[in-house]
């Protein structure tokens, strides 16, 4: 995509760097921005030659979700509105379906769908200047973009309840109290701690990621003897890869495994 495109993707040593590109709007769902969320999640998740994902936006952004100009817009056609939700959760799910690490950089606010995109990323980094907010039960809405699913899932039910009912404002550090953050970062270095928290899974195996990733979407809904088939599965495939067999030689030569997440954070410094 150009320069220009609502969402640029710039490719480096298998990390995608997804930003959104339309600051003027902070980032609303128009239907510009929704067919370019279409046309770029579908294609990173068919990347095999990705390591990982970020996805951010021009500093101080994020996403404010809906474009509240054709939400104020009357229409009382139910059935255009399942369509557009269909539609909308067609490319959702293609970016749950990522199979590498995905990490969310907020620098700013993170509203309604923009809050959704955010929690469906693996890991959530925040500058200090990032806001979160469900925004639906403002206008009278109900949660929407996966957030009654996703938030329970990361927070508890207790603090999805009070944001997804009260729809209040939160800021980085209570996000990072509640667990909804990662990290808190300065705004000057958050797109650098991404990036750097981005190369280390060039070390990981892309299907055991893909293959835990899975499993962890339907570990909450599925009775464990499902679960259990699942991860049997998963696990039989991984075990005959090459990605093990070269990490178990690895381990046997020289005492060291091939992605050790603490050894690399020494190497790179976390800050």
């Amino acid at each position: 995509m150009t320069d220009d495109a609502p969402i640029t993707v710039a490719r480096e040593a298998g990390v995608a760097v997804v930003t959104l590109n339309r600051p003027q709007t902070r980032n609303a769902f128009t239907p510009e921005l929704t067919e370019a969320f279409a046309e770029v999640f579908p294609a990173l998740r068919d990347d095999a030659s990705l390591s990982a994902v970020v996805l951010t936006a021009a500093p101080g952004t994020f996403s404010a979700g809906g474009d509240m100009r054709l939400l104020a817009e009357p229409s009382t056609d139910v059935r255009r509105h399942a369509a557009a939700g269909e539609t909308m959760h067609a490319w959702f799910r293609a970016y749950l379906d990522i199979p590498v690490p995905v990490i969310a950089a907020v620098d700013g606010p993170a509203f309604g769908g923009g809050f959704g995109l955010a929690l469906g990323a693996d890991f959530l980094l925040a500058s200090e200047r990032a806001r979160f907010c469900t925004v639906f039960p403002r206008i009278g809405l109900v949660a929407g973009l996966g957030t009654a699913w996703l938030l329970p899932r990361i927070v508890g039910l207790a603090a999805a309840r009070d944001l997804l009912l009260t729809g209040r404002i939160i800021g980085a550090e209570e996000a990072l109290a509640m667990g909804l953050v990662r990290e808190v970062v300065a705004g000057d270095a958050l797109g650098e701690r991404a990036l750097r928290m981005a190369g280390h899974f060039r070390h990981a195996s892309r299907g055991a990621l893909a293959g835990t990733k899975e499993l962890l979407r339907q570990a909450a809904g599925a009775p464990f003897d499902a679960a259990a088939a699942r991860e049997i599965d998963l696990q039989a495939r991984a075990l005959a890869s090459p990605d093990h067999h070269a990490a178990a030689r690895e381990l046997l030569q020289t005492r060291r495994v091939a992605f050790d997440w603490g050894r690399l954070e020494e190497e790179t410094g976390k800050e």
